[in-house]
């Protein structure tokens, strides 16, 4: 929140892997901080972005409004494997993985990677009233110091995911705050999270039948 894509681009530059090409994207809404809003200095308030405003309600017809024009991106520069977000951009990542999502877009990623992210109760009515659609590969990364969204709340969008498929949920807990850290650590954890996605992939779908049940 607060930042246009090309900002969040160079602050996760190192999770460009081999083999990964991410694409950005820019929230909807121009929503500029307090902080800012309220300074004597000129500044371009252009640049801040979001993709909902969080200290307003969000109905289920704005949620419906911001998967419609996730599912435009979609169609105009996809196809796409998976999704990547970071605080809200992750929430929004993760309405993605819904049943709800899978039958507005007619799609649904195969692997979700989910930095910082949460999960409002509130959800379990609307995009989540369906649940988490079977299949779907997530990392969760996030720090037991970030005091911005809790741990708790980041584990608790972890719990939400195993509820579909408990083997496919890896968990990054790192001891930084609300950031995406640049530790090998991260590095080498989501580069075997991918690894175990395209050998998940390239199994026959008939060994994962029987392992699931």
């Amino acid at each position: 929140m607060y930042q246009r894509s090309c900002i969040f681009r160079s602050k996760t530059a190192h999770l460009a892997l081999p083999d990964l090409e991410l694409v950005f994207l820019d929230g909807p809404m121009n929503l500029v901080p307090k902080i800012v809003a309220t300074s004597s200095k000129q500044v371009d308030t252009t640049a801040f972005k979001a993709w909902w405003d969080p200290t307003k309600p969000l109905t289920e017809d704005a949620q419906h409004k911001l998967l419609q024009y996730i599912g435009d991106a979609l169609h105009a520069n996809g196809p796409f494997d998976g999704v990547l977000g970071f605080s809200q951009g992750a929430v929004l990542a993760s309405w993605l993985c819904s049943n709800y999502s899978r039958h507005e877009l007619d799609w649904s990623p195969s692997l979700a990677v989910l930095v910082g992210g949460y999960t409002d109760p509130r959800d379990a009515n609307t995009v989540f009233k369906h649940g988490i659609t079977d299949g779907i590969h997530s990392f969760h990364a996030f720090g037991v110091n970030d005091r911005v969204v809790p741990a708790a709340k980041s584990e608790s969008l972890a719990q939400l995911f195993e509820s579909a498929t408990p083997s496919l949920v890896t968990r990054h807990v790192h001891e930084q705050g609300h950031i995406v850290p640049k530790s090998p650590a991260i590095i080498n954890a989501l580069q075997e999270f991918i690894d175990e996605h395209d050998e998940y992939h390239a199994t026959p779908m008939l060994y994962h039948a029987q392992q699931l049940r």
